[in-house]
C-alpha cells in the first residue's frame, strides 16, 4: 500500500505541476491581451479567449486530484485536535469518503455533460468536459485510496504512512 501511495502522490503532484503550466499560459494569454490594446488598439480575437478559458479549467481539474492526495482539503484544525487519534482518524475517513462522493457526483455530471456536448464556436465543447471527467475521475480513485488508507489505520492501530512525530 505504501508503494502505491507513493505512486499516486508522485503522479498527482506531476498532474499538478501540468495544470501550473495551463495556468501560467492562461496568465501570459491574458497578459498579453491586456498590453495589446495599448500598443494596436484592439486585444486578441475570441479564439484566444476560448483557450484562456480552457487551460483555466484544466489547471483546476488537474490541481484537485493533488489536493486531495496531499490531505489539505478543508480541515477544521481547531477542532479534530481535540480528538484522539482514533477520532482524527475516523474525521479524515470520514473527509475522504465526503471527497469520494462529491468527485462521484462531478463525475457523473461530467460524463453527462460530455454526452451532449455539442460544436462550440471555436473550441469543440467536449474539450471543456475531458479535463473535468479525468480531474473528478482521478480525484475520486485518490479519495478512494485516502479512505482505504485511513480506515487501515484504524484497523492498524496506526498509520503506516505517517513518519514518527506526525
Amino acid at each position: 500500500m505504501i508503494a502505491l501511495h507513493d505512486v499516486a502522490t508522485r503522479f498527482s503532484r506531476l498532474l499538478a505541476g501540468l495544470g501550473a503550466v495551463c495556468a501560467l499560459l492562461a496568465g501570459v494569454i491574458l497578459c498579453v491581451d491586456a498590453v495589446l490594446p495599448l500598443w494596436f488598439g484592439s486585444g486578441l480575437t475570441r479564439p484566444w479567449v476560448e483557450l484562456v478559458i480552457l487551460l483555466s479549467l484544466v489547471s483546476l481539474c488537474l490541481a484537485v486530484p493533488h489536493g486531495f492526495m496531499a490531505g489539505s482539503h478543508a480541515c477544521l484544525h481547531g477542532v479534530d485536535e481535540r480528538f484522539s487519534w482514533r477520532g482524527q482518524q475516523r474525521l479524515k475517513a470520514l473527509a475522504a469518503l465526503l471527497g469520494l462522493l462529491l468527485m462521484l457526483a462531478l463525475l457523473r455530471f461530467g460524463w453527462q455533460g460530455l454526452q451532449t456536448a455539442g460544436e462550440g464556436n471555436f473550441i469543440p465543447l467536449a474539450w471543456y468536459w475531458y479535463p473535468a471527467v479525468f480531474g473528478a475521475g482521478l480525484a475520486a480513485l485518490l479519495c478512494l485510496l485516502q479512505l482505504w488508507r485511513y480506515l487501515a489505520a484504524l484497523r492498524l492501530g496506526h498509520d503506516a504512512l505517517e513518519k514518527d512525530g506526525d
